[in-house]
């Protein structure tokens, strides 16, 4: 069993087209610099031995007044030296990302695009824990700005992704291709009233058994408006449409109808109301969903609650979504905690996923902090009835060893809806080096 371990953070990977005409506007700290970041890792389990990681990520960065290059790459290096492992390195992870941003005095645009390759031994792929294999993506995308500070704006932003498993036994992973579009144009009529259009599309292509085509789109108005009493008011009218083609058996389906989205925040002393209501039509069906959140500031915090419904089209009754979080500053650390249910549609299925977090840090002196965490996360497919579910508790001591090298270690326990455990220590010890080029 491959137990979870620390990994380095991979974003979207990329590869862009540098080409940009927008005026200049300044920007601070021109120049090129780059980090390495450096890690190994080793987790020892008290069943079946020890595993042991080594991350190396590269960040070049070269910045003028008026534009930002930025390329990232790196890999991870795993050893598997349980009862059961292959008693070598291998390359668990490797990504490289190419970010280019271009910002004007009324305008911006982002390009990124890449490539990134993933082991999912242990790993959470949507809703589906996988137990093997690899998950190659390719992405790309574009985001442009216009009108920032005038009375007319409009906003575009165009994606690709190209996700491929490799060497996966598990039937909920199948390759698939999205393709999407949105653009947003808004006009200001007064400082108080703005007037919104928008469209977009999406095409998924999934090569699950018998082939799925799933393409949404959407167009409408809206209206945005404020007050000096700190309530604001959002609300767009749109027609929505969703096609599913499938090849074998071959077969199709259209829905289509009026979609309504409504957002009304009212603030408060300490805090504020917000209500929200959505009624769309995706590639599972027309879904409902009304929600009321209420935030509290405190001096050394503060407080979200949220309540509401979903209504699912294809599932037999309402579900009940919501959130509750809490945050303290104390004087020698922090303390948080946070229960969230969320529903949401993914590859054509209604998921239901519940998280619940419990965390505490206490500073021990300037250069050194232990802290607690438990966690407990559920993802449910309505359609299949399937729910996948792992809990954990982590205890650690972190501290500063110099300037630039830090180490943390600690205990973990870990369980899964499968019976499986993981009770191990860990040791990790990590630096960071800043250099010109």
């Amino acid at each position: 069993m491959k137990h979870p371990r620390s990994k380095i953070v991979m974003g979207a990977v990329s590869s862009a087209v540098l080409l940009c005409c927008l005026p200049a506007v300044a920007q601070e700290d021109p120049g090129r610099q780059g980090q390495l970041s450096y890690g190994v890792g080793f987790d020892y389990d008290f069943d079946d031995g020890l595993e042991a990681t080594s991350d190396v990520a590269v960040t070049l960065t070269s910045r003028t007044r008026a534009s930002e290059l930025e390329l990232t790459f790196g890999t991870e290096l795993f050893g598997d030296f349980t009862d059961d492992g292959t008693d070598d390195f291998e390359f668990e992870e490797s990504f490289i990302e190419l970010t280019y941003t271009r910002t004007g005095p009324n305008s911006a645009l982002t390009l990124s695009g890449g490539y990134t390759e993933t082991d999912l031994e242990d790993e959470l792929v949507g809703t589906t824990i996988a137990d093997g294999g690899k998950q190659e993506t390719v992405s790309a995308s574009i985001d442009l700005e216009t009108g920032i500070e005038g009375p007319f704006g409009v906003t575009l932003g165009l994606a690709y992704e190209d996700r491929a498993f490799v060497d996966t036994t598990d039937p909920d992973l199948s390759d698939d291709t999205t393709v999407s579009a949105d653009i947003l144009a808004r006009f200001e009529l007064s400082r108080a009233m703005t007037v919104r259009a928008r469209a977009g599309i999406s095409d998924v292509d999934d090569d699950e058994a018998g082939g799925t085509e799933r393409e949404t789109s959407y167009v409408g108005i809206g209206l945005e408006t404020s007050n000096a009493s700190g309530l604001s008011f959002r609300s767009d009218l749109l027609f929505d449409r969703a096609d599913v083609t499938t090849t074998a058996p071959a077969s199709s389906s259209t829905e289509e109808g009026i979609g309504l989205e409504l957002d009304l925040v009212q603030d408060r002393p300490a805090g504020s109301v917000e209500f929200s209501f959505s009624s769309r039509i995706d590639e599972t069906g027309r879904r409902t969903e009304a929600e009321v959140t209420r935030a509290f500031d405190t001096r050394t915090g503060g407080l979200t609650a949220s309540l509401g419904v979903v209504d699912q089209e294809g599932t037999s009754s309402l579900q009940v979504i919501g959130a509750l979080s809490y945050a303290m500053e104390l004087p020698d650390g922090e303390l948080s905690a946070g229960l969230t249910r969320t529903a949401s549609t993914e590859d054509g299925d209604a998921v239901l996923g519940t998280t619940v977090e419990l965390s505490y840090l206490k500073e021990i002196d300037p250069i050194s902090s232990w802290s607690a965490e438990l966690e407990y996360v559920e993802t449910e497919d309505l359609g299949l009835g399937s729910a996948d579910s792992r809990s954990s508790a982590t205890l650690s001591y972190s501290r500063d060893i110099t300037p630039e090298w830090s180490l943390s270690t600690g205990y973990t326990y870990a369980r899964d809806d499968d019976g499986d455990t993981d009770n191990s220590i860990f040791l990790n010890i990590g630096r960071d080096i800043t250099f010109g080029f």
